[in-house]
């Protein structure tokens, strides 16, 4: 299932509209990290940063099958041997991964879904434990040059809203320049579904 207002632009437009290395730091996976999930993977933006990271496997999860082909593609001419690159419906079916099986999951760019706790539920449930949920999505306080429509952009507070209700409880607060906002919550033993 796509989400709604969804859509990628030119590869090389769409990466300039972050400060990858800047997020990675507020928002990455921590030193520590064996495995990790990224849903929506795209063009592996976030994927390839993410991957040389982590010690272990990156599940990199999207719908499109463009996209898989070119995160795969990326992967391979930049020698980075450590992601599983699956083509998914995770809307619909969820990850496919065991409980408490990576130390990290992202779901940036994502939650303008229309069940946007479900998603922040299955993220939490295959987080291990001491692990980290990263949560990022563009600004609605500034002009943009991309993101969904203003009208379901989740304003910070409904964000925090939404991972209080899934029961993510530690969640701390990013602005991350340009055009961005996240949170990055430690799943404790308390947390745990």
């Amino acid at each position: 299932m796509k989400v709604r207002d969804s859509g990628m632009p030119d590869e090389t437009y769409w990466e300039s509209l972050f400060d990858i290395e800047s997020i990675m730091q507020r928002i990455g996976p921590a030193k520590h990290a064996i495995d990790a999930v990224e849903f929506g993977s795209g063009y592996g933006t976030f994927s390839l940063p993410i991957a040389r990271r982590i010690s272990g496997t990156l599940f990199a999860l999207d719908l499109e099958t463009e996209l898989i082909h070119r995160l795969k593609q990326r992967a391979e001419s930049q020698n980075v041997n450590n992601i599983t690159a699956i083509e998914r419906d995770f809307v619909a079916s969820g990850t496919g991964l065991a409980d408490a099986s990576v130390d990290y999951a992202c779901l940036f760019n994502i939650l303008h879904h229309d069940e946007p706790v479900n998603l922040i539920r299955e993220a939490k449930r295959v987080v291990r434990p001491g692990g980290f949920l990263a949560v990022m999505h563009w600004r609605s306080d500034l002009s943009t040059p991309r993101g969904p429509s203003l009208d379901i952009r989740p304003k910070p507070q409904q964000m925090l809203a939404w991972l209080h209700e899934a029961e993510v409880t530690s969640a701390v607060y990013y602005v991350l320049a340009p055009y961005h906002y996240g949170y990055l919550a430690k799943i404790t033993t308390g947390d745990r579904i």
